[in-house]
Order: C-alpha cells, then sequence, then structure tokens
C-alpha cells in the first residue's frame, strides 16, 4: 500500500529511502523529479499529490451484473405527517417516539419511506428484540435492500417459511415457532423438543426447555429428568425448577409429604367453651437428606428466620395452595385465614406470594390483596381485567416503577383517567422514582382526558430541583401526546 510505503520514507529518510508514485500517478510523479528540486521536495509532493488522489477516489471497475429491480410495494405508504415524524425520530434518536410510530404503521398496514430503510434497517441490527416489526414497516423495499448487503441479510431470517423455521429460522424465530406449537399442541412440542434437544447448543437448550412452562405437564418430567443431567448448568438448574413446580412429579410429592409433616390444621378450645381451628408448625420435623439434593437449603440464609421455617417457606413456594388446601382438608378460604393469622405470616408470606404467582393462582391472589398483603407480584396472578381494582393500592414510591410495568403494554392501551391522574400526582411529588424514557413510555399510554390535568402540573409554582425536573418530563410528555394526537 503507497500509505505504507510513504510512512517507511517518512521514518527512514529520504536519503535511504525513496517511494515510488502508485502506476496511475507515474506521469506526474516523473514530472516531479524531472524538477530536480531535492529529495525532500520531490517526497512531500508525491505524499501530497497520493493522499489527493486517494481522496478523490479512483476509475470505477467495470462489472456485468446487474442488480435485481426491487418489487412494487402493495402496502400503502404512510402519510406525510407520519413520514416526518419517522425522520425527526430517527434523526433525534427519540427511541420511544420511533417504536410507537412503527407500531401504528404496522397497525395500519402502512410502510415508511424508503428513504428511510437504510437508517431503519441500521436500527433493527441494534435491536433485534423489534426488528421484525422493523422490517416490516420498511417493506418490500427493506426486504429487497436486505438481500443486497451482507450486514442486513440477517434480518430476513426472520422471513422464513412457516414450515422451514425449526430447520433454518434463527433461536428467537424457532423459539417463538415452538412456543406457538406448544400453546396449540403439547404432545407434539414436546415430541419436536425431545428429538432434536440433543443436537441443539447450550442456549438453543435453555431457550427450548423455558418453553415447557407452557402447559407444563407430568407429560414432560420425563425430559425433564433427563435434562437434569445435562451439561449445562443453566439448563440443568431450569429443568429442576420446572420439575420443583410441576405438580404430580416425583420432586413435588415429596415437597408436598415433607408440608404435610411440618403443617396441620387442629382446633383449640377458645374462653374454655368454644373451639377454633389455627394452623400448626413442627419445625423441627426435618426431611430426609435426598430432599437437600433437589435445590432446597438445608440452612437459613434470612437473618432472624430459623432454619425449619426457612425450609418450610422454600417448599411451599413450590406447592399449588390449592393443591395444599385440599391435602389439609380446608377450604381455600379456610386455609389463606389461618396462614394470615399465624405468628409467622410475615416470614411465610413472600414464599406464599411465590407459590401464588406460580401456579397462577387468582382465588388466592385476590384474597391476598384484600387483606393488603402489598406485593405487586400478586397482579400477575390476576386476568388483566380483574387488576384494576388493586392498581391505587401501589401507587407508593416503592411500587410505581414496577406498576408502570403492568401498565405500559406493547399495544399502548390507554390507562384509567382516574388512576391517570393519581399517577401524575405522586410522581409530581416523587419525581426521580423513575428515569426519562419511562416518562415517554407513559406519555403514550395516558387519556386524552389528563392533557389540562398535565399542563396544569407543568405550570404549577416552585423551583426546587424536583419541581423542575417534573415540570420538564410534564412538558416532554405534553409534546408526546401531541405526537400521538397527530399520528393517530
Amino acid at each position: 500500500m503507497i500509505e505504507q510505503e510513504i510512512l517507511k520514507a517518512g521514518l527512514l529518510g529520504t536519503d535511504k529511502y525513496m517511494p515510488l508514485p502508485v502506476p496511475a500517478l507515474e506521469d506526474i510523479g516523473a514530472r516531479i523529479t524531472a524538477q530536480n528540486d531535492g529529495k525532500e521536495d520531490q517526497f512531500l509532493k508525491l505524499a501530497a499529490l497520493t493522499l489527493l488522489y486517494r481522496e478523490c477516489g479512483a476509475t470505477p471497475q467495470e462489472v456485468t451484473a446487474t442488480l435485481p429491480p426491487c418489487p412494487g410495494e402493495p402496502a400503502q405508504p404512510a402519510g406525510k405527517r407520519t413520514a416526518m415524524l419517522l425522520e425527526q425520530a430517527l434523526s433525534g434518536k427519540e427511541e420511544v417516539l420511533l417504536h410507537y410510530l412503527i407500531f401504528r404503521c404496522n397497525q395500519r398496514n402502512e410502510v415508511a419511506p424508503s428513504a428511510l430503510a437504510p437508517a431503519l434497517l441500521d436500527k433493527a441490527l441494534e435491536r433485534r428484540k423489534t426488528a421484525r416489526s422493523i422490517v416490516q414497516v420498511c417493506g418490500v423495499a427493506g426486504q429487497w435492500l436486505c438481500s443486497l448487503n451482507e450486514d442486513w441479510a440477517v434480518l430476513l431470517a426472520d422471513a422464513v417459511p412457516e414450515e422451514d423455521i425449526w430447520e433454518t429460522g434463527s433461536l428467537e424465530r424457532r423459539k417463538e415457532y415452538l412456543t406457538g406449537l406448544r400453546q396449540r399442541d403439547p404432545q407434539a412440542a414436546l415430541q419436536l423438543l425431545a428429538a432434536s434437544i440433543g443436537q441443539e447448543n447450550a442456549a438453543a437448550r435453555q431457550a427450548f426447555t423455558e418453553v415447557l412452562r407452557i402447559r407444563l405437564s407430568l407429560q414432560d418430567e420425563s425430559l425433564l429428568e433427563q435434562l437434569l443431567k445435562d451439561k449445562s448448568q443453566k439448563v440443568k438448574e431450569l429443568a429442576l425448577s420446572l420439575l420443583q413446580q410441576l405438580q404430580g412429579s416425583a420432586i413435588n410429592r415429596h415437597y408436598l409429604d415433607q408440608v404435610l409433616r411440618m403443617v396441620r390444621i387442629k382446633e383449640e378450645r377458645h374462653l374454655l367453651i368454644t373451639k377454633k381451628k389455627v394452623l400448626a408448625i413442627d419445625e423441627a420435623a426435618m426431611p430426609d437428606e435426598a430432599i437437600f439434593k433437589t435445590g432446597i437449603a438445608k440452612v437459613s440464609s434470612e437473618k432472624g428466620v430459623s432454619d425449619g421455617l426457612y425450609l418450610l417457606g422454600q417448599l411451599l413456594a413450590c406447592i399449588d395452595p390449592a393443591v395444599l388446601a385440599a391435602a389439609l382438608h380446608s377450604t381455600d378460604q379456610e386455609l389463606i385465614n389461618l396462614l394470615l393469622l399465624h405468628k409467622e405470616a410475615a416470614t411465610l408470606q413472600p414464599y406464599l406470594t411465590e407459590s401464588v404467582v406460580r401456579f397462577g393462582n387468582a382465588a388466592w391472589a385476590r384474597t391476598l390483596l384484600q387483606a393488603k398483603v402489598a406485593d405487586i407480584r400478586l397482579l400477575d396472578a390476576l386476568p388483566a381485567g380483574d387488576r384494576v381494582a388493586f392498581y391505587e393500592a401501589f401507587l407508593t414510591a416503592q411500587h410505581v416503577a414496577p406498576l408502570l410495568d403492568h401498565l405500559l403494554d406493547d399495544d399502548y392501551t390507554s390507562l384509567p383517567t382516574t388512576l391517570a391522574g393519581a399517577l401524575l400526582d405522586q410522581l409530581s411529588r416523587q419525581p426521580y422514582i423513575i428515569q426519562q424514557q419511562g416518562y415517554q413510555r407513559l406519555a403514550l399510554h395516558l387519556p386524552p382526558e389528563v392533557y389540562d390535568m398535565l399542563k396544569g402540573h407543568q405550570d404549577k409554582p416552585g423551583d426546587d430541583y424536583q419541581a423542575r425536573y417534573f415540570k420538564a418530563q410534564a412538558m416532554e410528555m405534553l409534546r408526546q401526546m401531541d405526537f400521538k394526537k397527530m399520528i393517530d
């Protein structure tokens, strides 16, 4: 390379080494030499000339190949206003607004201007989790560009025909395919996984085993027990976790038997006249050593919690509370009441909550929430429509951030007006509990009815750091809401 030759001459000196010009500059190089102004002058002119030549380019090569024409676009182009906002969001790196625009375009079967396709495809490479929606908004032009560019070609892996996905699709697409099959036909998905998991790498084995959480049943026990011997520690831990929660599995039956040795419902005299039922816990009823080989810790890692109580908590987290109630010949409501009245209720409640969430027990979740158990994980066990009644209980500084994770979905569902207003009031008092992107996402879920309320927050008096920060976020949310109105 001529640059290396110039560098060599510069290091050694022109008396010891003088580079030759590139072939295309031989005539000009000869004229420089003929001027006989000295080696240093000759070297500097040749170096400057060569670098200018590199900047100007070179004679293009002749090629006989031709690019395939871009097919026509059947989808409707995005409107001028949406296209303008797309370009603005891309250039301004406004990620939240950009993904909302992409969502709306795809929802309306509109495509972005082809001039934006290269920038959008680069964005898809950066955001692989949302790459499919980005490629979709680029339309036919985007797919055509992907077929011509090696860097973008990987994005076409998501466009593999349905029948070929399992054999040739990307890991993400294969997992999606297995997930869909598992939801439709659990046995077929199990058979497909059992036949091929031995040929997969560790990452794929872990991803595909995770799919077994969907409609988990005793039919999965055999494969999960095989995976307990997997080479990957993560796969083994995942298989064990699934066996722990698989009601009726050998491991889970072992857990239930031990809980029944430690817990019973008995009657006690009350005021020497009446009897009442109480929950009795025998912490001394320790299990055989085999149970500690299944992921259960023998020694408590929680300060102030005894080993026996810690053991019971771990076991309770792996048993469906409805199954436990039946095994204790109790009703769900009775067992919940007895657990909440027990002196160790505060210690056992997190484990009980984990069990309720793990098994999606809506009845227990609802009862615990009504009993003012402030664990936001319980919302996960409720149908979406039933959660609304409990949202306001989590409008605290501690819970607002995780509450927003429940409220802000990928479909940009508008929040109930009352709840939205309460959220804004809480954030105005403690604005630092969520970050800027959280405010931007929230703005796209706010109903139009709170626009004036938000404007009022922006105009409130106050000049301390918190007030100024929230006013800045309020201004940004108003801007996002204006954009949303323009798009919708």
